[in-house]
């Protein structure tokens, strides 16, 4: 049960504490899990990294989450190793088709008449 919440944390009645962080807030702490949303498009999201990956020193878990962005950068490197198997991230891919409001072929055509083929396939 949540007994406190405000921009910057929400605090639950068994002790737990989620806090909301801008990346350069973050040092310096110890986490329990780091989430880090749109990850393709954090600029100079591998220096982030390189910050918050002491956080998790303390058996701490990272779930990294986003909308592709290209086919470079650290959340695709990092993505890509994850399918290779050559770090510890656990790769999920969730296709907008795993929706079933998305996966009409309405939808679809209105997506691909406003977005264009290339900005539909990103």
């Amino acid at each position: 049960k949540m007994v406190r919440q405000n921009d910057h944390e929400i605090v639950f009645e068994s002790g737990s504490v989620v806090h909301f962080w801008k990346a350069a807030y973050a040092k310096s702490k110890a986490v329990d899990h780091l989430y880090i949303d749109e990850a393709a498009f954090i600029k100079d999201m591998d220096q982030f990294w390189k910050a918050f990956f002491p956080l998790l020193s303390q058996g701490g878990k990272c779930t990294a989450v986003s909308t592709p962005n290209g086919a470079e950068g650290w959340f695709y490197e990092t993505m890509d190793g994850a399918v290779k198997g050559k770090n510890s991230f656990f790769p999920v891919r969730l296709s907008w088709r795993d929706h079933p409001e998305y996966n009409t072929p309405e939808w679809e055509a209105k997506m691909l008449e406003n977005l264009g083929p290339k900005g539909f396939i990103q």
